[in-house]
């Protein structure tokens, strides 16, 4: 039997493995063991597409996290509304989950129960995802469909420079500020929403305690989470008992 010793030791070995802290019903765990029932190396699929591997060198442990490639198929959808955004997006040729992506695109700008009239339209450039000939899903994407081109330009401090981009400037400001300040209604006081608000990162820290997630609207991808992330207490050997040994 693997000691609670050695699974706390592999845990913290390393902050990628703090991901087996949270491994779910129905999902799978590779252990391998030697002659001695000790741990030599643990294998985890977070996903379809990634595996977390960790393997036991030297007295220490040395992890990998490797990811394969969906294979990708861009597709264009477009549909009147004329009952729900839903009906629509089915309509359209497409789930209930892509729609749901499309909502959740424009939640603080859009209330797609209140806001929608019969005759809005919408049209969505998106990819179906596949994996060894399979399609796993779909997301909606960033880039233009094979046939369109447009021209990027860089300008470094464009709003200083060109009338058109400080407008843009500005009406991006005003935007967030009304998201905020409708956050702010839901949520109670959550500071301005920047890193550097103390405000903001006391407010995180307090709801992630409270309901073990992160509030809605936050950026998953914003570097802050990862630090706080970090911060949270390391697995105990009073998470897996005591060794029978």
């Amino acid at each position: 039997m693997v000691g609670a010793g050695q699974v706390f030791a592999l845990i913290n070995s390393d902050d990628k493995l703090q991901r087996l802290t949270k491994i779910r019903p129905g999902e799978t765990l590779q252990v391998t063991v030697d002659n001695d029932n000790r741990l030599t190396q643990v294998q985890y699929h977070p996903s379809k597409v990634e595996t977390l591997t960790a393997r036991l060198r030297g007295g220490g442990w040395e992890t990998r996290l490797s990811q394969r490639e969906y294979q990708k198929q861009t597709r264009f959808a477009e549909a009147d509304i004329t009952d729900s955004l839903f009906l629509a997006g089915a309509a359209a040729g497409i789930s209930d989950k892509l729609t749901m992506q499309l909502a959740n695109l424009f939640a603080w700008d859009v209330d797609f129960v209140l806001d929608i009239r019969r005759g809005d339209r919408f049209r969505i450039i998106y990819e179906e995802l596949y994996l060894d000939g399979e399609k796993v899903g779909a997301r909606i994407s960033g880039r233009l469909p094979p046939g369109m081109e447009c021209q990027v330009i860089a300008i470094t401090k464009a709003d200083q420079k060109i009338p058109a981009a400080s407008a843009a400037s500005i009406l991006a400001k005003e935007a967030r500020e009304e998201a905020m300040a409708r956050l702010r209604e839901k949520l109670g006081e959550c500071g301005s929403g920047y890193p550097s608000d103390e405000t903001t990162i006391t407010f995180l820290k307090e709801y992630r305690r409270e309901h073990n997630e992160w509030p809605p609207g936050t950026r998953k991808s914003w570097k802050t989470l990862e630090r706080l992330e970090r911060q949270e207490p390391k697995v105990t050997l009073d998470d897996f008992g005591t060794d029978n040994e």
